[in-house]
């Protein structure tokens, strides 16, 4: 009796999860009404050649950077987008932080448009064809920045433009805050979200560079997804250290210094932090997932029971999933002897460790005790920066940037992200509740594998549609 009791209850159960992945099916999408973009295509694409010729490239501290470089982007925005700068109040703030204030019909509550116009160094050796040629061939912009972010930034200074050529003033103030030290994770866009925050109203919308429009990257499904970062990871770079007595090579002990610290090592490898079920990565299942495989849907529709599954994956594959559902480390720098005959003093071992909201400092830096099983072990945290506060979706800001992504990419299936890099728009997070991160084109794999590497382009039949895109949903707020 209890065996049939059994069968029973399992069968039932497994009838409660295929009913709720029968269930779990895309919602109904409403019509389609597009916004008409009039922009001169081609002149724009010009002024972004010139934009790229720049060389704007930004280091930690400022070390070695070329500040005529940047007085030349001033400058030449100044000469490409006259309008911007007659009909806006311009303020430079900080080192790099250029700020425009456009004046709608209330001021209560402003919308801010981001974008960074530095870049990272270049090793020109590594490149087929000049970084900062700004060369149009083949359907193609080449050079540094292309992608990361000269693009977004030409693309706002565009869309200004052109709204103000047409004499639009928009409902609610409009700022647009371009940083030039964002890379080496400078002030700058610090400075601009407090002057913008002092003014004392409550933000509707700030967009920064964050996901895109991509492709085959959710499993069970090859539907075009655009990705906005609702939130964003904290950084915490790690160092642990663990001492004792040098000595020659000659005469070496039982147990290394270099052996107990890499023994810790892969125990903390092997005992990640647990799985959190994060808002953004849940949101992100419940939108996509509906677009899966009927047995992918199995699983994602019923996401708390498959949890362990979930987590097993996590561990075993590693990678962009792992990283959305918990606190990663990443195993960077490993110090001992500085000569091969001489057995260290002490050994050092270096992680930068990507922190989930769910994780606190303390609750990280305790796991890393417990799991390392190293004696004597000293923390030491050079760098740390929690995780961003996570943005509403149910609200207007939110459901323009939907909109205005549905008319520029039509098949796409719009969807909440965690952004697991960090962006200036966590400046913002710490008081607004709508910051959105959206880089506003598609991007391949192949593509996304160029920011920050070696041959960075953007195909420009690609960057109309992020102006389009920028003139639609500027022209909402």
């Amino acid at each position: 009796m209890f065996w049939k009791f059994l069968l029973i209850a399992i069968l039932l159960f497994i009838g409660f999860l295929v009913y709720r992945a029968y269930k779990f099916v895309p919602e109904k999408r409403e019509p389609i009404e597009k916004t008409e973009v009039d922009l001169d295509f081609d002149q724009a694409i010009s002024n972004f050649s010139e934009i790229i010729k720049i060389p704007t490239v930004s280091h930690t501290d400022g070390v070695g950077e070329d500040e005529e470089v940047f007085d030349k982007m001033l400058a030449t925005i100044k000469e490409l987008y006259p309008r911007v700068f007659e009909k806006t109040t311009f303020e430079k703030v900080g080192r790099r932080g250029f700020l425009f204030h456009w004046k709608g019909q209330r001021e209560t509550n402003p919308s801010v448009f981001m974008a960074h116009y530095d870049v990272v160094p270049v090793d020109e050796a590594k490149w087929t064809f000049d970084p900062f040629s700004g060369e149009i061939k083949d359907g193609y912009l080449f050079g540094r920045g292309t992608l990361d972010t000269k693009g977004t930034f030409v693309a706002v200074l565009e869309t200004a433009e052109k709204l103000l050529e047409e004499g639009f003033v928009p409902e609610d103030d409009i700022y647009l805050a371009f940083s030039g030290e964002e890379e080496p994770h400078g002030p700058s866009a610090d400075l601009m979200a407090q002057k913008i925050h002092g003014k004392n109203h409550e933000i509707k919308f700030v967009l920064d560079e964050g996901g895109a429009v991509v492709e085959n990257i959710f499993p069970g499904t090859d539907n075009r997804i655009a990705v906005i970062g609702i939130g964003e990871k904290g950084v915490m770079d790690l160092k642990l250290k663990v001492g004792g007595k040098g000595g020659h090579a000659s005469q070496p002990p039982a147990k290394s210094l270099i052996g107990k610290l890499s023994k810790g090592l892969v125990n903390i490898e092997n005992n990640p932090m647990p799985v959190h079920l994060n808002p953004p990565f849940v949101k992100l299942i419940d939108k996509v997932g509906r677009y899966a495989s009927f047995p992918i849907r199995i699983v994602l529709a019923n996401l708390k029971i498959f949890k362990p599954i979930l987590n097993l994956a996590g561990k075993k594959l590693g990678g962009e999933l792992n990283a959305l559902m918990r606190t990663s480390f990443a195993f960077t720098t490993l110090e001992g002897s500085k000569q091969i005959n001489v057995m260290p003093p002490s050994v050092e071992a270096g992680i930068n460790i990507r922190c989930l909201k769910e994780d606190s400092k303390d609750d990280i830096l305790n796991h890393i005790k417990k799991v390392s099983k190293i004696e004597n072990l000293d923390l030491e945290v050079p760098f740390y920066e929690g995780a961003s506060n996570y943005s509403k979706t149910d609200v207007d800001g939110y459901k323009l940037l939907e909109k205005s992504i549905n008319e520029t990419w039509e098949d796409a299936i719009v969807s909440p992200y965690l952004m697991i890099a960090a962006s200036d728009s966590r400046y913002y997070s710490k008081f607004s509740d709508r910051v959105y991160r959206f880089s506003a084109m598609e991007m391949t794999k192949e593509e996304r594998g160029l920011i920050h590497g070696e041959d960075e382009k953007i195909r420009l039949e690609e960057w109309k549609n992020t102006l389009r895109f920028y003139y639609r949903i500027m022209k909402r707020m």
